[in-house]
Formats: structure tokens, sequence, C-alpha cells
């Protein structure tokens, strides 16, 4: 399936080496995985999950676990073959799966560029919200 989205996507297309390797884990063996859902029927269902998602990454470090999300995944993930085997409910959605696990390496940092502001209105005020 994932092989399949790689050659209709050109961001992805850089994974299908990857993917056409047998011994390639989305999930990289770790020992966990956790898959925060939504239902259907809330406006900001599938930010809260991230949000929620977002948390559960923060208190993982806190406890000393490594954590990443494994957006690659969500397609596969909400599939019904797969929502059946994870009792996730038919109206329900794999929104941000999530490994955790210990490190098996320090993470190098990953390096940052500056934001990019596509538009500032300075006539807003802040007490205008």
């Amino acid at each position: 399936m994932l092989l399949e989205s790689t050659a209709e996507e050109p961001k992805t297309s850089r994974y299908a080496r990857l993917l056409h390797d047998r011994d390639f884990n989305i999930f990289y063996d770790a020992g966990t995985l956790i898959v925060v859902c939504a239902t259907a029927g809330g406006r900001y269902a599938e930010a809260d999950c991230w949000l929620a998602a977002q948390n559960l990454m923060l208190e993982a470090c806190e406890l000393g676990l490594g954590s990443c999300p494994i957006g690659f995944a969500i397609p596969a993930l909400n599939s019904a073959s797969i929502k059946r085997e994870l009792s996730i409910p038919e109206n329900g959605a794999a929104v941000a799966p999530i490994i955790v696990g210990y490190a098996t390496a320090e993470v190098p940092a990953v390096p940052r560029t500056a934001p990019r502001v596509l538009s500032w209105d300075v006539r807003v005020k802040a007490n205008e919200f």
C-alpha cells in the first residue's frame, strides 16, 4: 500500500527504496505503538489528536523515553483490516501514530531554519481577539 502511494506522490517517492527493503520496519522495532484516534464529527478532532500526541511525546521525554510520530503509517492504519485488528471503530480514524521506547543511541539535534512569516497584519491588536 505504501509503495503504491510513493508512485502517486512526489513527496513520498524518496521512500520507495526503503520500502522495497524487506528488513525495513516502519515502526523501527519500537516496543510500543500508540495510535491516537478520532471519531467522526468534531470540527477540530484531528487538531486535538495532534495536540494530545505532542503532550504524550513531551511526557515520554520527561520519563526518559524516545518517541517519534510515524505519519507515513496513517493510510495503512486506516485500512479496514488494520482498523479491525486495532479495534478502531468504523467511524473512527487513526490520526497520530507514535512509537515509544528506549533510544539505542543518542539522537543528534535536528538543524532548524528560521520560520517564514507569510503575512503579518500590524493593524490587529492583541486585545481585539
